[in-house]
């Protein structure tokens, strides 16, 4: 059972490498685009000097702020601790409608579903 315990730990924290892995590769794809699209806005800028060119600017950077903390920063960290305050002292957010699945109630909704699977079968036969 610890065994069992450890590999799910490790596929877990493969996991979590792989998304920060692939957060920070799009970080550099999305800054690249942001860099490209803030200088041709502040170019647009110049030769309409209309303002309202520069607005789309605010937006990107809330959100390259936002991958880069992801990616670089204790978002990751912040969001664990969210979490664990959860667990801790909202646990009615996470508990299943009708509580948590038992061998019975698992059992019974298998053979309705078998049940329904047959009535069907029959029901084709006639029709």
């Amino acid at each position: 059972m610890e065994r069992q315990i450890h590999l799910q730990n490790q596929m877990r924290e493969r996991q979590m490498a792989m998304q920060v892995a692939k957060t920070r590769e799009m970080l550099f794809w999305i800054g690249s685009f942001y860099i490209l699209a803030t200088f041709a806005m502040i170019s647009r800028y110049r030769k309409t000097k209309n303002s309202s060119t520069l607005a789309p600017i605010v937006p990107f950077s809330f959100f390259i702020a936002y991958q880069a903390d992801l990616a670089y920063g204790s978002k990751l960290t912040r969001i664990k601790n969210e979490a664990e305050n959860i667990l801790e002292y909202e646990t009615q957010l996470i508990h299943l409608p009708n509580g948590v699945p038992t061998a019975q109630s698992i059992d019974q909704a298998r053979q309705r579903q078998h049940e329904e699977q047959r009535i069907r079968k029959v029901h084709e036969l006639y029709i």
